[in-house]
């Protein structure tokens, strides 16, 4: 009985590639309903807290203005290679480091995807505060936050145990 129940339960190694994939999918499919139901430069509500606006992305994160081609690329395969390399260390397979790799290495290929089928990258989540970002910027965020909390935090207690 408790085998089945270990199948059933993802392990630090399994949750890494698992986010990832979730991000990606979720990323990509909220991607695909916009631009099949709206038109760029489009907001829904008109009036709220947040919005849905359909922005055509070609610079950086958050929208900065920078020239995105080979730059953003590189940086992109740069990350993924060393989250890929971190995992793979004993040291940092646990599902707090495992879900926050996933988190960013998720948001970064699906950014990707779009930037190789586009040219740009599709953004909708609009706080009106902040620029318009999309699923994949906040699983980076999320995910680069939690690493830090792992590493100033957790990494320096489990050495101590």
């Amino acid at each position: 009985m408790e085998s089945n129940n270990k199948l059933l339960k993802p392990g630090p190694t399994k949750l890494f590639p698992l986010v990832a994939v979730a991000v990606i999918l979720s990323d990509q499919v909220t991607k695909s309903w916009i631009g099949a139901h709206m038109v760029p430069g489009q907001s829904i509500p008109e009036r709220g807290l947040v919005f849905i606006t359909y922005v055509r992305n070609s610079g950086a994160a958050f929208g900065l203005a920078v020239n995105p081609n080979i730059i953003i690329v590189l940086a992109i395969v740069v990350a993924v290679t060393a989250a890929a390399f971190f995992y793979t260390q004993r040291a940092f397979q646990t599902g707090w480091f495992g879900f926050s790799l996933g988190l960013m290495l998720g948001g970064a290929v699906g950014n990707l995807i779009d930037r190789f089928r586009f040219g740009y990258v599709i953004d909708f989540i609009d706080v009106r505060f902040w620029p318009v970002f999309n699923i994949a910027d906040s699983a980076i965020s999320v995910g680069v936050g939690m690493l830090a909390f792992y590493l100033l935090f957790m990494a320096s207690r489990k050495k101590q145990d």
